[in-house]
């Protein structure tokens, strides 16, 4: 296991091109299908220019391929 410290690790995530105007951040989904797609629906309402899923997508859930691609298919990153 390698540790980094966190001026390392910061200087390794990708940057995006540009900013975004309006941002959506989506975390902490666990497999559940039905919420994150409730979520994903308030978003296109809001208009949000891209989505960043920030993790936890799968975990007790019953759902979590689903959640899956649908994160791959709807998020920016």
């Amino acid at each position: 296991m390698t540790l980094h410290s966190q001026r390392t690790v910061i200087s390794k995530v990708r940057k995006p091109e540009k900013t975004p105007g309006r941002l959506a951040l989506v975390s902490d989904v666990h497999g559940n299908l039905p919420a994150f797609k409730a979520v994903l629906e308030d978003i296109r309402k809001e208009e949000a220019d891209e989505i960043w899923c920030l993790g936890d997508l799968v975990g007790y859930g019953a759902q979590p391929e689903e959640c899956v691609e649908l994160a791959r298919e709807e998020c920016t990153v």
